[in-house]
């Protein structure tokens, strides 16, 4: 059963107030740290550092190429500054949302297109945020040009995802790509450590793996202690083609090929019409030290009452994955109007997280009603959810977010949730002010659990 957390409405106040002291209960509940600039500059991801700064990516920034802010905590305020302004030159542009630190903390990340006038040139980079040593700055750094034999991502669609590390520090990244023949669907690369430490600044992008053009919108990426790469597909799979959960895996011998191959089809038994473990997963999984892999389904599940689920698969002891339906968001049909389940908290879209004590987190689409039981139904836009990963019991960690003529707040979550120790940072698309029934541009917020 789910947990309902208690509104917080702070009447009138302007948009500056909010921004300026955040909620009336900030130490549990949401705070309002950055507000956009410009409306059309959205916030598409964070990354929270070690140090308590976040990164910020935006998708335009001065230079109409994207940007990388970094949120600088002083006592209750956050002071924005720019680390890179993109300007679709020899850096790139259009940065992914996805940042992922290594093992010193440098914090590395994919620009999109810019690189080059022709299908024959380089059309990404690889960066790496360098940590400052005592007393300095950030710095940007272009670690290397993305070959041109990953292919076209200029197709709609197509565009470098994340990247992860292994304990050796090479990186190994992912590209979607638009399902053309000759490119397939996605692509897996490994770069060396050597080329990203500078001891072989030229040396190979290798183009480790081609999903097959069944393989329709490959994303996220995970990597277990085997070397074996996970992640997602929205609308894959050979047989229903409403999503699946792909693995590849490194050669069993040296100098062979990787493989690839589905691990769970969603959509395979349906019940009315209806997907009964889901269907369209999103974001990046979630892997914890035994193996076990969790995410999410955007719709269905539970035999015709689902509005999206939370899964599991536990890696096989010589057979096959199992799945596992953790959690379903019910459908609220049948007159349902009880602040005791989750009736309203319908379709997750978005990355899955463990927190420390091994919870599954995920934003949503939607967050509950204000006042179920009452005349005015309005929804909220958006919740943050804890699920347990052993009950499938889950609970609404905060749904303080805007809801239109009664609660202040962001409106509509923009990015995936970042975790950095029991905070946990997110975007919106807009900021709704219910005093002046106003909407304005997205902000960066933070949950403190």
């Amino acid at each position: 059963m789910t947990q309902r957390h208690g509104f917080i409405f702070a009447g009138a106040m302007t948009l500056t107030a909010v921004l300026l002291s955040g909620t009336a209960d900030a130490k549990n509940g949401l705070e309002t740290i950055y507000q956009s600039t410009a409306p059309g500059d959205y916030l598409t991801g964070t990354h929270a550092n070690a140090d308590g700064t976040v990164f910020v990516v935006t998708s335009v920034g001065p230079n109409g190429s994207g940007q990388i802010l970094l949120l600088t905590p002083s006592g209750k305020t956050y002071t924005p500054s720019l680390i890179k302004a993109f300007a679709c030159d020899i850096d790139g542009g259009h940065p992914s949302e996805a940042l992922v630190a290594d093992a010193a903390g440098n914090v590395w990340g994919m620009g999109n297109g810019c690189g080059g006038s022709s299908d024959a040139d380089p059309q990404g980079t690889l960066f790496e945020l360098v940590k400052p040593q005592t007393g300095g700055n950030w710095t940007f750094k272009i670690v290397a040009q993305m070959p041109a034999s990953i292919g076209n991502i200029d197709i709609s669609g197509s565009g470098y995802r994340s990247v992860v590390f292994d304990k050796a520090g090479n990186l190994y990244g992912l590209a979607t790509l638009g399902c053309v023949a000759e490119d397939g669907c996605g692509k897996i690369f490994k770069v060396p450590a050597a080329v990203l430490d500078g001891s072989k600044p030229k040396g190979k992008v290798n183009i480790l793996y081609t999903f097959p053009t069944t393989s329709s919108q490959p994303n996220g990426m995970v990597r277990d202690k085997k070397g074996n790469l996970f992640g997602v597909e929205y609308a894959g799979g050979d047989t229903q083609h409403l999503g699946a959960v792909w693995e590849v895996s490194p050669p069993a011998t040296k100098g062979g090929a990787w493989t690839g191959v589905n691990i769970h089809e969603f959509c395979l038994t349906q019940n009315s019409g209806s997907c009964d473990d889901g269907y369209g997963p999103t974001g990046m999984p979630a892997i914890d030290g035994k193996g076990d892999l969790f995410g999410t389904t955007e719709y269905d599940g539970g035999s015709h009452t689902g509005n999206g689920t939370v899964w599991t698969l536990v890696p096989p002891s010589g057979g096959d994955w199992t799945f596992g339906e953790t959690h379903v968001f019910r459908d609220p049909q049948g007159g349902q109007c009880s602040p005791t389940t989750d009736y309203g908290l319908y379709h997750p879209q978005y990355n899955t997280l463990l927190d420390k004590k091994g919870q599954i987190l995920t934003f949503m689409e939607a967050g509950g009603f204000f006042n179920p039981c009452g005349d005015f139904q309005s929804t909220i836009h958006g919740a943050l959810v804890s699920t347990s990963p052993v009950s499938g019991g889950d609970a609404i960690v905060n749904n303080q977010f805007a809801v239109q003529q009664h609660v202040s707040g962001p409106y509509t979550i923009f990015s995936s949730p970042s975790l950095m120790g029991n905070t946990v940072f997110g975007t919106s698309a807009q900021y709704y002010d219910a005093g002046s029934d106003t909407y304005s541009a997205g902000v960066v917020f933070k949950i403190t659990r």
